[in-house]
C-alpha cells in the first residue's frame, strides 16, 4: 500500500494577490518530479564517487585528474548563478 501525496498543482490561490505569487512556475511541479530530480542527483554523485574509487585502483594520478572535473563544473555553476543574480543599481557619480 502506498501513500499518495498531493502535488503542488492541487493547491489553489484564494485571493487576487496570491494569484500572481512570487514563483508561479512552482505550481506545476509535483512530488514525483521532485523525487526524480533528487534521485538523479544522488545517482550521479554515487556513480562519480565509485568511479573515483575505481580510478584510484588504476593510478593515483588518474584519481586526482578525475577530482578536478567535478570541481570545475561546480565552480562554473557558481559563476553562472553569480552572473544571473540581479545586480544593485549603480550609485550616481
Amino acid at each position: 500500500m502506498t501513500l499518495q501525496a498531493p502535488a503542488i498543482v492541487d493547491v489553489r490561490p484564494s485571493g487576487p494577490k496570491l494569484a500572481a505569487g512570487p514563483v508561479p512556475w512552482l505550481r506545476g511541479i509535483g512530488v514525483r518530479q521532485i523525487r526524480l530530480a533528487c534521485g538523479l542527483i544522488m545517482f550521479s554523485y554515487i556513480f562519480s564517487h565509485f568511479f573515483n574509487h575505481a580510478l584510484g585502483n588504476i593510478s593515483y594520478a588518474f584519481q586526482m585528474a578525475e577530482v578536478a572535473i567535478p570541481r570545475q563544473m561546480f565552480q562554473e555553476i557558481l559563476r553562472l548563478i553569480a552572473e544571473l543574480r540581479p545586480q544593485p543599481p549603480l550609485a550616481p557619480a
